[in-house]
């Protein structure tokens, strides 16, 4: 039984230092314990067992990139790894720069053409609009004799509006000051509108303000049962008869309960409770789904030389540490990708590089299932290759490949 996530958590640090011999420079990676423990029996005594590598917490993979590493730990704590992106060929990479480059150039001479179109029409319009210019400086401007005519209107008239009411405001005076022997008012004439609640109802909820002008006997009835409160002379002002009822005044009204808490529709209830749905706010629960599984078509403009010696590498990992499980994992993923790969004269590089990389880099017993299956694989494209003057070199370094190719291609005869 693989253990729980805690336990993997809980489990203390261990330092791998990988890739000094396949990238040149150490790198030091950390991985918890548990996790690469329960992966085989070899590892767990490894990092927990009596050896030194146990006791310092530490142990070298010198042999091991520092890519093949990471798909090795994420295999560790997800049960599956990604598959490298392929990159372009550098004959299609060089095409496709050589063509970008040739737009750019082409844009650079349109542009070029369209500024000296624009010089040559500057330079012949050059001397119209110049004289335009000056001339339109010369005219007096119309909008600026519109606004200094406005300007002149609005000033004798407020001379006049001011005239007329320092006038007035005069013989105001005079008259309060002979009628009553007041003073100078100082006070504006005009009178704030106010209400005066005399109950919680909205019908009779406002007194109804009659004012009365100056003229009339300079007083002020309220029609209500209540008396009007004393007043001072400075308090009276000039202003025309206004009524207000209750019902100019239901806009301003405060709010009430109702408006500041408003009520809710009540949720529909579902006839069942199998019936409700919480689908479509899912997010995906694998992360690295869409790069775990190898693509179902063949891209002819594909470098696949990095997939699939990115497999095979794994492949020997696991062999060597005896992880069954990523064996037989990355051989899968390699056979599911040979299976769309169409050989042609310009992918036998990357088939080459693959059969060099298990049978020169890697001797031995080991990996021979892959082995198998990639010499199978080119026996079965044998026609094409053998046309090929890189592979027929490979075959004349002769070897276990050789060998292997030769054997498997007797038994398809037969």
């Amino acid at each position: 039984m693989p253990a729980s996530f805690l336990e993997i958590l809980e489990s203390r640090n261990f330092k791998f230092i990988v890739g000094e011999e396949e990238d040149g420079v150490p790198t030091e990676l950390f991985v918890y314990e548990e996790a690469f423990a329960q992966l085989s029996p070899k590892l767990r005594a490894l990092m927990q067992g009596s050896l030194q590598e146990s006791q310092t917490a530490c142990a070298v993979w010198e042999d091991i990139s520092k890519e093949t590493f990471g798909r090795f730990v994420q295999f560790a704590y997800t049960g599956d790894y990604s598959i490298p992106e392929g990159e372009k060929r550098s004959g299609e990479k060089q095409l496709e720069e050589e063509r970008l480059e040739e737009r750019h150039l082409e844009e650079e001479r349109l542009e070029e053409k369209q500024l000296k179109e624009e010089q040559l029409e500057q330079e012949q319009l050059g001397g119209e609009r110049l004289e335009e210019e000056q001339l339109e400086e010369e005219r007096p401007n119309k909008k600026q004799l519109i606004d200094k005519r406005r300007r002149d209107i609005t000033k004798k008239k407020g001379s006049k509006k001011v005239k007329r009411e320092s006038n007035i405001f005069r013989e105001t005076n005079d008259s309060l000051e002979e009628t009553f022997g007041l003073q100078e008012m100082t006070e504006p004439l005009y009178e704030p509108v106010y209400q005066m609640p005399i109950g919680f109802g909205l019908t009779n909820a406002f007194t109804e303000v009659r004012r009365q002008t100056v003229n009339s006997g300079l007083s002020l009835s309220l029609k209500s049962k209540k008396k009007s409160s004393a007043w001072s002379p400075t308090s009276w002002k000039v202003a025309k008869e206004d009524t207000f009822t209750a019902e100019s005044a239901i806009s301003e009204a405060p709010p009430t309960q109702r408006d500041k808490y408003p009520t809710f529709a009540a949720t529909n209830l579902v006839t069942n409770f199998s019936d409700l749905n919480f689908v479509d706010g899912l997010a995906p629960r694998v992360n690295y789904a869409a790069t775990t599984e190898p693509s179902t078509t063949f891209n002819p403009d594909l470098n696949y030389s990095t997939i699939l010696l990115a497999h095979a590498a794994l492949y020997f990992a696991a062999d060597y540490q005896q992880v069954d499980s990523l064996k037989c994992l990355s051989l899968y993923k390699l056979h599911k990708t040979l299976l769309t790969f169409i050989v042609d004269n310009k992918n036998i590089s990357d088939i080459i590089d693959l059969v060099r990389f298990l049978y020169h880099k890697h001797e031995g017993d080991v990996g021979h299932e892959l082995r198998n299956m990639v010499c199978q694989f080119v026996v079965v494209n044998a026609l094409v290759l053998v046309f090929n003057e890189n592979f027929m070199e490979l075959l004349c370094e002769g070897g276990q490949f050789v060998k292997d190719f030769v054997r498997f291609e007797v038994q398809r005869k037969h």
